[in-house]
């Protein structure tokens, strides 16, 4: 059963979360009927049902430090003794570690190098340590996407990721919400902003970086505000 796939490992209060939403919506019949329409065709949909709540199995709810909030998986893939791997691993921005880093992570990259001066570019761009070790949330604003054709899902999981948004924001405490893009900053009325922190900026890719990403020194700020709250710095 595709909800209890996608639903394995995911941590409690994320699962609470995520049957009252699942049980609220028509994802996962839009979901089962795009899985079984493209399991046998070139066009498929990422990332593997496995991985769509991946962001949502390393830690729960209340231990969440930062929500880094991005639009839609990646939209490629390599083949692999004749299996499909996708470039999208169900978090936000990072690759699995044999694929060359996209654009957009480079660039995420490149202004972290300029942030700070000991920070050395990975040649991995897997994040699951920021997810792992730093309680960042990894998110879209879109789970899922078609091979090939980003925001392709985007309406089929907007309301749905409101809920998300709202969710963290009503039952949390002190999270920032660092939010790139469009898409990431349409989700800023449904924040407690007396609660919560908002960082935002120019979502990373190579069509918008030059226009106020590359110099922003968010992930400064979001540490800073992380002093400000009496938590640790993230390690980037």
């Amino acid at each position: 059963m595709l909800k209890q796939t996608i639903l394995n490992d995911v941590k409690p209060k994320w699962r609470e979360m995520w049957e009252s939403i699942l049980d609220d919506s028509n994802i996962i019949n839009f979901l089962e009927n795009k899985y079984k329409e493209y399991e046998n065709s070139d066009k498929r949909i990422f990332p593997n049902r496995e991985n769509i709540l991946e962001t949502f199995k390393y830690f729960d709810l209340q231990d969440t430090k930062v929500v880094f909030l991005g639009q839609d998986p990646y939209i490629n893939s390599i083949l692999e003794n004749d299996i499909v791997i996708p470039q999208a691993t169900g978090l936000a921005f990072s690759v699995p570690i044999n694929f060359k880093n996209p654009p957009s992570l480079r660039n995420i990259f490149k202004e972290l190098n300029n942030e700070f001066e000991d920070y050395e570019i990975p040649d991995s761009g897997s994040l699951i340590r920021w997810v792992k070790e730093e309680n960042i949330l990894l998110l879209n604003t879109a789970l899922t996407v078609k091979k090939g054709l980003s925001n392709s899902h985007q309406k089929n999981w907007r309301s749905i990721t409101d809920e998300v948004i709202k969710y963290i924001s009503k039952n949390s405490d002190s999270v920032i919400f660092l939010l790139l893009g469009n898409n990431a900053k349409s989700k800023i009325k449904y924040i407690d902003q007396n609660k919560h922190k908002i960082i935002s900026g120019v979502h990373p890719s190579p069509l918008s970086a030059n226009r106020g990403f590359f110099g922003s020194n968010i992930f400064k700020r979001v540490n800073e505000e992380l002093v400000k709250l009496d938590k640790s710095n993230i390690k980037w």
